[in-house]
């Protein structure tokens, strides 16, 4: 159980580490590369293979 709670905390610091640099990172960019980026994801997201 103690384990489980362990993992549990590392996920949600992990999480937020991950929300906290997006939006430091999403303020600095620019409107053109927040698009190049966009489409970037967007590409990605499109090329995966749907079961």
């Amino acid at each position: 159980m103690k384990q489980m709670t362990l993992r549990l905390m590392i996920l949600l610091g992990m999480i937020a580490f991950g929300i906290t640099l997006a939006i430091i990172v999403g303020q600095r960019l620019t409107t053109e590369a927040m698009a190049v980026l966009m489409g970037v994801v967007a590409g990605v997201t499109a090329s995966i293979p749907q079961v």
